[in-house]
């Protein structure tokens, strides 16, 4: 009997490339289809040792999602400050 493939799936990009610097193997991106918007992508990771919730509170909680929290942050004024020229 096959057993089923222990995967885990996320939309934040940010998220996705701590996983994959933590060993994941990324599966596929994929338009999320029950999302009922088309730009709504799904990146989906093998999770054989069931460790991706765990690097996921990790990564929340770590100081690089709050570098780029706030570069996100910073990028948007940037922007909103030269479309006012």
């Amino acid at each position: 009997m096959n057993k089923p493939i222990k995967e885990f799936t996320t939309y934040d990009v940010d998220l996705a490339a701590f996983l994959m610097l933590q060993g994941l193997k990324f599966i596929e991106c994929k338009l999320d289809e029950t999302s009922g918007s088309k730009s709504r992508v799904l990146m989906r990771f093998f999770d054989e040792k069931e460790v991706a919730r765990d690097l996921e509170k990790i990564f929340m909680g770590s100081e690089v999602k709050k570098f780029r929290d706030l570069h996100k942050y910073l990028l948007r004024e940037i922007h909103r400050t030269l479309k006012g020229i």
